[in-house]
């Protein structure tokens, strides 16, 4: 009897709360933004996507719910969708409120940071004057511009945002890099094989060029003393050591090319971290 009892109960309640879900659509135009907002927030922009693309459709068009479906897309690694779906929802975004106007060249610099995108963002009537300094900045170092980064910057100092600060920071490493020749390289490897590497950093490498190239010589040179000069011995290994000797020149260029870049890359690398957390 007891148990019957309890059955009773829990089925009255089940009762209950299902003609409570039955009184409230899950599926309205406050639910259904809830929801995409909670996705949003959670960092599940793919699902975001299509419940804002949905209450878009179903509800309304509102520019704060329509800039934050694009910044779903855009935060969801698809810039070229962002881009395309931007120019869909607006008819001239960059002329549209400064927050609208901002991620359209935010969508650009991460398609492409062109330079030529500087003079758009510098004449722009609708973007704030701050965020023009960011979005100019990040595009001139991304192009190792590190001078006129600095520049603008130091014109433009509002040094209260920790994002100008470090970029700052970076435009002066940027001009106090330190680079190496690649013709000074080359010379330098023309001398004494693997010199050239030496001289960027590769010590390894370097020393590796120089027993490559001078155990061929040696191995060619006693070839030919013993032989002379129809000694196959001697021409083989000759040959193996002129190629040892001329890659060797090669790699020293390439070497000193590759130091440059892998300086300037890891400048263009703190950028996009600064430039990534600000927006």
């Amino acid at each position: 009897m007891k148990s019957f009892k309890i059955l009773i109960i829990i089925f009255s309640i089940l009762l209950i709360f299902a003609r409570t879900v039955n009184s409230q659509d899950l599926f309205d135009s406050t639910h259904t933004l809830k929801y995409a907002n909670y996705l949003y927030q959670s960092g599940d922009y793919k699902q975001a996507i299509s419940e804002f693309e949905r209450f878009i459709f179903k509800y309304s068009e509102e520019d704060n719910i329509k800039l934050r479906l694009v910044k779903a897309y855009r935060k969801a690694g698809k810039t070229e969708s962002a881009l395309e779906r931007m120019d869909n929802l607006w008819d001239k975004p960059y002329k549209q409120s400064p927050d609208i106007a901002k991620e359209v060249y935010i969508l650009r610099i991460l398609d492409k940071a062109d330079t030529i995108w500087i003079k758009d963002i510098s004449e722009n009537p609708v973007l704030r004057s701050d965020d023009k300094i960011l979005l100019s900045s990040t595009i001139l170092l991304l192009n190792d511009k590190y001078e006129r980064a600095r520049e603008l910057l130091s014109d433009n100092h509002d040094f209260n945002r920790p994002e100008f600060k470090s970029l700052m920071k970076l435009s002066e490493q940027g001009e106090n890099l330190k680079y190496k020749s690649p013709l000074l390289s080359g010379i330098l490897s023309t001398v004494l094989p693997g010199a050239g590497k030496v001289y960027t950093g590769n010590w390894e490498n370097g020393l590796i060029s120089l027993i490559m190239v001078s155990s061929s010589a040696y191995q060619s040179y006693k070839g030919f003393e013993k032989y002379g000069t129809e000694s196959v011995y001697g021409w083989i290994f000759g040959a193996i050591g002129v190629g040892f000797y001329f890659g060797n020149i090669h790699g020293s260029v390439k070497a000193a090319n590759r130091y440059n870049f892998n300086n300037k890359n890891r400048i263009r690398e703190s950028v996009q971290g600064v430039f990534y957390n600000s927006i």
